[in-house]
């Protein structure tokens, strides 16, 4: 018998007892109750222990359950680390690489590797030398924020060609206190060479859109020369004032070609300013003494497209021919008000209003039928827009009509 506890006890020192062994143990040390047991106090005790077994078996089941979902989530997360094409990169707050999974290490090496050989590397490594200062700021901005960063950055590739990433990044807080910064990053290389290659075209476009500018405004300026030795070599005061006319439609045209040649915004006219350096150019053209007609301007930022700017400059030239050759005729002096409001609606008001005598009933009656009140007519129509012609002080053309089509 004693030979027998014995080989047990040789038996338990090279094995790790069981909890049966370890609570048998801890039973044993205790100490027993005097307290008499009845029949009754038995069943109780033992329906008790009954309801503990269920309660254990059922504390067991749900452990196993959880057990199982964590296994499950585990896998799936693995499987989602290790093979999703976006890199994965767990940085320390030193930028030391702690984990990256195999699409990021391949975005990094240019080819599929071992994501293991950059654990305990820094970040930086990998950076190329243009996007370093950009990292810089951007890990500070990182660490002093709690919402989601974002930045590209060139890294370092074994071509010649550069690589770019486009990083997405948060810090989280550990138990510990020690902070981790998790980043994902997508090789965007072939987006950002797309819209570099976008963007020669685009500014080889604009090139060649403002060459193309300044030769439709050197060949107007050449048909004005010629209208106006044309017009000199006339005695008819009737052709003359024709070929003046046809000389200042030209003129206005050719301000929007001057202006698009300096406008940043491609095909698009400031009517501001347009029209304030129309007015200017028929100013010096036809009035000798600029000084006795005074020029008052109220106009509002508006940008409008080529298309419409030449058709309303057009319009703009007539009144204002108009205004000059009736209201200021000879050396009559007055004052010419031109007014131009975004009414912020997608339309725009355009008014000019001179002191002369008005506008005669014919033209108010609309029974004028002069090439230049036509002119003013078929435009008006093209572009969509309103002209009302009225006595109000003098002659007031009020012009509305939408920026765009």
């Amino acid at each position: 018998m004693n030979l027998e506890k014995e080989n047990i006890f040789e038996a338990s020192t090279h094995k790790k007892p069981t909890l049966r062994e370890v609570a048998e143990e801890r039973l044993k040390n205790q100490p027993v109750s005097s307290v008499p047991l009845d029949i009754d106090h038995a069943r109780r005790l033992i329906h008790e222990l009954q309801v503990h077994q269920i309660e254990l078996e059922l504390q067991n089941e749900e452990l196993k359950r959880t057990q199982e979902e964590l296994l499950a989530a585990r896998s799936l997360y693995h499987d989602l680390y290790n093979f999703a094409p976006v890199g994965y990169v767990t940085l320390t707050e030193d930028l030391l690489i702690e984990n990256i999974n195999p699409a990021g290490a391949e975005i990094l090496a240019g080819h599929e590797t071992d994501p293991h050989q950059y654990f305990g590397h820094a970040f930086t490594e990998y950076i190329h030398p243009d996007s370093q200062d950009a990292l810089y700021l951007f890990i500070q901005n990182l660490k002093t924020s709690r919402e989601k960063q974002a930045i590209i950055l060139r890294i370092r590739s074994p071509g010649n060609l550069p690589v770019y990433i486009k990083t997405e990044a948060i810090k989280r807080v550990l138990e510990n206190g020690n902070g981790l910064l998790f980043c994902t990053f997508l090789n965007i290389t072939d987006r950002i060479v797309i819209e570099e290659e976008l963007k020669k075209s685009l500014q080889t476009k604009e090139l060649l859109l403002r060459e193309l500018n300044h030769r439709v405004k050197n060949n107007l300026q050449m048909i004005s020369s010629l209208i106006f030795l044309q017009k000199n070599t006339k005695e008819c005061q009737e052709t003359h004032e024709t070929l003046e006319k046809i000389q200042s439609r030209i003129k206005s045209i050719t301000i929007v070609y001057e202006m698009l040649q300096k406008s940043d915004q491609i095909g698009m006219v400031n009517l501001k300013e347009y029209c304030y350096s129309l007015t200017q150019r028929i100013l010096e053209n036809y009035i000798q003494n600029p000084g006795r007609v005074e020029v008052l301007y109220d106009l509002d930022e508006v940008w409008i497209n080529t298309d419409r700017i030449v058709s309303l400059g057009q319009v703009v030239n007539e009144i204002l021919l108009n205004a000059l050759k009736h209201a200021f005729p000879g050396n009559a002096s007055g004052t010419l008000t031109i007014r131009l409001k975004d009414l912020q609606d997608g339309t725009i008001l355009l008014q000019i209003r001179d002191t002369g005598p008005g506008i005669p009933d014919t033209v108010l009656k609309g029974t004028n039928d002069t090439l230049g009140f036509q002119i003013m007519q078929g435009l008006v129509s093209k572009l969509n827009g309103t002209l009302e012609i009225k006595n109000e002080g003098g002659a007031l053309y009020s012009l509305t009509l939408p920026l765009t089509d």
